[in-house]
């Protein structure tokens, strides 16, 4: 399987960051449109005439055969975007939404692009003729239009404008007694936001894993808090969102690594509890809050299924509970 499948099935992500809009004469359309087939049997071949696209591109794009054939009213993804020197640029799912990740494809690709979405960097891996990068919008992020731009090898930069939709994050109420209350000092709360932040800043290399990740927990787990929320304490105006997934667990349930990685952060934090950072490469990396015990250490190399730690309910927690999140290029997800 492609990188391109092996990232969009391991992952679902979105990117933070606050965007700087390009000016008005630097935009052009977002690339990639929709093609609706208007009869049944219309052959991937002839969209792929009709477009000046290579048959050979809309089948990886759309993950069916060059030979297919479409369905009345079936949807397919078409490139229509263009760097200058000739190469196509194809972005997926578009619109971009808040909390939602998105991949930035570039095809043919001779030399490793180089690129930006508002102030994020794009890590781009080569997948064979294609190159990919992960791409995301931040869940606080307003909705808008922001500036996309990739540069091939030397070539000139091709800049576009994407835009950005609201994804409806409800609220979700937290209570806390007044010994969890003080752990959101903003001091406090400012100094291990900055730890955390370098630790997800320290990806590197190319992709470890080569199949979904797995659950980092076995059996039935009740998700408690999904990803998003916009988080108010104690009946307060919210402030921040979930940057994970929660688990109900009991106390002492073993975690496991989702995939293969690199530990880079395995310590005690005043909110966080117990935490792990893994680092499974290309920008992407996982986080485990709240443990009652750590099974790891900094620097170990871990692969999918490696005990990492317990489930506890250390720092700023109400209860036993797995945390678990996504991060793209430092962005929750």
């Amino acid at each position: 399987m492609r990188w391109i499948g092996r990232i969009e099935l391991a992952l679902v992500l979105a990117l933070t960051l606050a965007g700087v809009l390009l000016p008005a004469w630097a935009q052009t359309p977002v690339p990639g449109v929709i093609h609706v087939a208007k009869e049944p049997g219309e052959s991937l071949a002839r969209i792929a005439g009709a477009y000046r696209v290579p048959v050979e591109v809309l089948a990886e794009l759309n993950g069916i055969a060059p030979s297919a054939r479409l369905d009345a009213g079936e949807r397919i993804l078409v490139p229509g975007g263009r760097l200058p020197g000739g190469p196509g640029l194809y972005v997926r799912p578009y619109p971009f939404v808040q909390g939602q990740a998105a991949t930035v494809l570039v095809y043919p690709c001779p030399a490793l692009p180089q690129g930006s979405f508002a102030a994020q960097e794009l890590s781009f891996v080569r997948d064979g003729d294609f190159c990919v990068a992960l791409v995301g919008v931040h869940a606080l992020a307003k909705a808008g239009r922001y500036g996309l731009t990739v540069r091939v090898g030397e070539g000139p930069a091709g800049s576009f404008s994407v835009r950005v939709v609201e994804a409806g994050y409800p609220v979700e109420v937290i209570r806390l007694g007044k010994e969890k209350r003080a752990l959101l000092k903003p001091d406090l709360v400012a100094q291990e936001r900055e730890v955390v932040s370098r630790a997800f800043a320290a990806s590197e290399g190319l992709p470890r894993w080569l199949a979904p990740f797995s659950h980092p927990l076995r059996g039935h787990h009740p998700v408690t808090s999904l990803f998003g929320f916009r988080r108010s304490y104690n009946g307060a105006p919210p402030r921040g969102f979930h940057a994970g997934v929660d688990f109900r667990a009991a106390e002492g349930t073993p975690v496991y690594a989702p995939a293969p990685g690199r530990v880079v952060l395995a310590r005690k934090l005043s909110l966080r509890g117990n935490a792990v950072i893994l680092d499974h490469g290309a920008g992407v990396m996982s986080g485990f809050w709240h443990l009652s015990e750590l099974a790891v250490s900094e620097g170990m190399e871990v692969q999918r299924g490696d005990l990492i730690g317990r489930v506890g309910s250390t720092g700023l927690s109400t209860g036993p509970h797995l945390h678990w999140e996504l991060r793209v290029n430092g962005v929750a997800v």
